[in-house]
């Protein structure tokens, strides 16, 4: 499996159609591994320290999967806080924590077998 995959890349680079195509039968790959149970699923969550966060909006930009947002809520010092708009689609991938100029955000990750 994994010399006919090399090969297919290799092949792939050449033409940019077919690369595209064996992105998405990766996809599809690795989604039924995770249908199956062949893969764990990971669900991410987020906590902000509200009091810290300065609502630069740089979490919310960096995130992949659109998962954080500003609210309409203020913090003691009047800035906005993020927060997360759609919880379910969080994967724990902590790129918001590590890009916060603040460290204020924490992600914990919980694995479903």
């Amino acid at each position: 499996m994994r010399i006919f995959c090399f090969l297919f890349v290799v092949y792939a680079e050449r033409n940019v159609a077919i690369r595209i195509v064996f992105i998405r039968l990766f996809i599809i790959f690795v989604s039924n591994l995770t249908i199956l149970g062949v893969m764990a699923k990971i669900k991410g969550t987020i906590v902000v320290d509200k009091e810290r966060c300065k609502g630069c909006g740089v979490c919310a930009s960096a995130c992949p999967c659109d998962v954080l947002a500003l609210s309409a809520e203020v913090n003691s010092k009047g800035y906005p806080v993020a927060w997360m708009v759609n919880p379910d689609s969080c994967t724990g991938c902590a790129s918001c924590a590590v890009i916060c100029p603040d460290s204020c955000i924490t992600v914990y990750r919980q694995k479903f077998e």
